[in-house]
């Protein structure tokens, strides 16, 4: 059987569930043994895809709104294929955490003045994390949409302010009640009642 790789495609072949080949192969025309091989055809293109809007939470605690546009492409067919189900799912899926996990350990001055940056440690924390799935990241940007309402920010910071007064009342009046206490000795003397 004879089947047509494309230019832009490389094809992993198995035969009898084994990988044939450490190398994929194609482009152009390969052969396959009826009932014994089988092939799976991967895109080598390269891919582009939106992170949904997420809401992160920044290393000052501020609520931001934000989302990405990721390029990627698969590097090594053979890895995209034998470890890993769906390659293209699973970089999505990595490029959204990386977009959290990157972004939390940031503040919102960082954000807003230094996206290049923010998005090369981006790039370098997904290259470590997706070298085993035979997919090579291009460049990920970063938008900001929006932070939280000024007027919510001013309310969460004014209970944040009375959570905190109450809770250091509450330990100055158990610490004044107790040094009350330990001042007040009470002496009982008996008189006769006659």
């Amino acid at each position: 059987m004879l089947a047509v790789v494309a230019h832009y495609e490389r094809a992993v072949v198995f035969r009898l569930g084994r990988l044939f080949s450490s190398n994929a192969q194609g482009p152009g025309l390969i052969f396959l043994l009826p009932c014994l091989d089988n092939c799976r055809v991967v895109d080598l293109r390269t891919f582009t895809f939106n992170v949904p809007t997420q809401e992160v939470l920044t290393k000052d605690s501020l609520t931001v709104a934000v989302n990405a546009v990721v390029y990627y492409r698969i590097r090594n067919p053979v890895c995209a294929v034998v470890n890993v189900e769906d390659a293209n799912r699973s970089t999505r899926l990595l490029g959204q955490t990386t977009l959290r996990n990157v972004l939390g350990t940031v503040n919102l001055d960082e954000l807003l003045t230094a996206r290049e940056d923010i998005a090369i440690l981006m790039q370098v924390n997904y290259l470590a994390k997706s070298d085993c799935m035979g997919v090579k990241k291009w460049t990920e940007s970063v938008k900001l949409l929006h932070t939280m309402p000024l007027l919510i920010l001013e309310q969460l910071a004014s209970q944040s302010q009375y959570e905190l007064s109450q809770n250091s009342m509450t330990k100055y009046n158990a610490k004044h009640h107790k040094n009350v206490a330990q001042r007040m000795h009470t002496f009982h003397f008996r008189l006769p009642l006659s």
